[in-house]
């Protein structure tokens, strides 16, 4: 659909009416004088904070009014909602979602959906009516799938072919299915989109397995046609539920530790901890302390505010996120120790270890809902004040307040998890051979204080 300026009251039920015969998203804006509707693509819908994330189309070029309010008509969920639009980043528009909108599709496994330009394809095998025992492949532009159907695009000439045979799917782009699965279609409408300028009139078919796609088959398809298996940070740092599952999680944390938080508690239920942790618990349970021990240093030197907690709590899930493919390299705690297990370690995972306060920063300057200013604390959180830390070998001087209480969180953090008969003594003695001057000064002044009156 082209950009419209829509005049009459009635008109915008054609429109939505086109729509729907086209399979589009759309949204609108209306004024005294006119109605500016556009069409969208990538739609995501964001089930934790409630909103959707859209691009409006390369023809489209009509700016979208804050002040006005925003209607929307998704296509796949065949709904009609308007809401209120809180921003864009990035050419992404967010707009929020009424509470009254069922988020959920309601299905028992999730449905990838996959855009007008993204070119997804699987292979179907139907009977052949030329010689018997034989099958004839033909090739089709998915929409969706899920572990239990599919929902793809088929020429007018093939529709009585596949509605009256038997259907198997033999691949999934280039993955070659060991073994055949039933396929049965169970619809078939008449669909419209455009190609290269083009207008394509098809059908669009659903159907559904004889039996459940297998959900690691279905991930590393996923994975593949959307470019994650060449990510070094692997598919759980771009994939959409994990950042809302992050999301949720920090939320979790941040109620939690704004209601009670003391660092010796913290302390406490590190060494706890660190009595029965095992190797691969190690980076999970190392993200939540941090958390609480980084928010427990800033409450000890009078700097605890919410935006304050929000920001360390972010930090402590999303510093490490380059290694959430690759977990063993958190383990590595600086340059020296860097330098010590190289030999261990791949050429690729020495260069993603040395960019991870980057990776860290252009998550964080992407995420939509990331605390302002986090980025400063990720890109710094692998400095030390001597100026041996990286990627910047910053000065102490240099390094800001917050990104100085996370850099010692981490450290106490780590030292605990990996001094199980520590003493709170030895580490003040650590810390005074590894943190000197500046604000790291200061900050063992309130730790010793704090220590003293505790």
């Amino acid at each position: 659909m082209k950009y419209i300026l829509s005049t009459e009251p009635k008109e915008i039920l054609k429109i939505i009416r086109q729509s729907d015969a086209e399979d589009e998203c759309i949204v609108w804006q209306s004024t005294s004088e006119q109605r500016v509707v556009q069409t969208i693509e990538e739609v995501r819908v964001d089930n934790v904070r409630k909103v959707i994330r859209f691009k409006l189309k390369k023809d489209s070029f009509a700016e979208l009014d804050p002040a006005l309010t925003v209607y929307v008509k998704l296509a796949f969920r065949n709904t009609i909602f308007k809401g209120e639009l809180i921003g864009n980043k990035e050419n992404l528009i967010f707009v929020n979602v009424p509470d009254e909108i069922q988020f959920q599709e309601l299905r028992e496994f999730p449905r990838f959906h996959f855009g007008a330009n993204e070119d997804k394809s699987i292979t179907l095998a139907v009977e052949s009516q030329i010689t018997s025992n034989s099958m004839f492949s033909l090739k089709v532009r998915l929409q969706n799938i899920s572990q239990t159907g599919i929902g793809f695009l088929v020429s007018h000439s093939n529709q009585e072919l596949l509605l009256t045979n038997d259907v198997m799917m033999t691949s999934m782009g280039t993955f070659d299915l060991q073994t055949s699965i039933p396929t049965e279609i169970v619809y078939s409408d008449s669909f419209v989109y455009r190609e290269r300028e083009k207008r394509i009139s098809c059908l669009k078919m659903g159907a559904k397995f004889g039996y459940h796609l297998d959900e690691n088959l279905l991930n590393k398809f996923v994975r593949s046609v959307e470019g994650f298996d060449h990510s070094q940070i692997g598919f759980l740092g771009h994939e959409y539920e994990f950042q809302n599952s992050l999301h949720y999680q920090i939320d979790t944390m941040f109620k939690h530790l704004k209601k009670k938080n003391d660092l010796f508690q913290s302390i406490e239920q590190i060494v706890e901890v660190a009595k029965a942790i095992k190797e691969d618990e190690y980076f999970p349970k190392h993200i939540r302390l941090l958390a609480k021990i980084s928010c427990g240093i800033a409450k000890l030197v009078g700097n605890d505010s919410g935006k304050v907690y929000q920001k360390l709590i972010y930090a402590s899930f999303v510093h490490d996120i380059a290694f959430y493919a690759n977990p063993k390299l958190a383990l590595i705690k600086n340059i020296e120790h860097l330098e010590q297990a190289k030999a261990e370690l791949t050429a690729d995972e020495i260069e993603l270890l040395k960019k991870s306060p980057r990776i860290a920063f252009d998550f964080a300057f992407y995420d939509k809902f990331a605390p302002k200013g986090v980025e400063t604390i990720l890109i710094q959180a692998k400095e030390l004040p001597d100026g041996n830390g990286y990627p910047n070998c910053l000065s102490k001087e240099k390094i800001h307040p917050l990104a100085a209480i996370f850099i010692v969180a981490h450290d106490l953090t780590d030292y605990v998890l990996e001094h199980k008969l520590w003493n709170y003594y030895d580490y003040l003695t650590h810390y005074a051979k590894r943190f000197k001057g500046g604000i790291f000064d200061e900050i063992y002044n309130y730790i010793e204080k704090a220590r003293e009156t505790a």
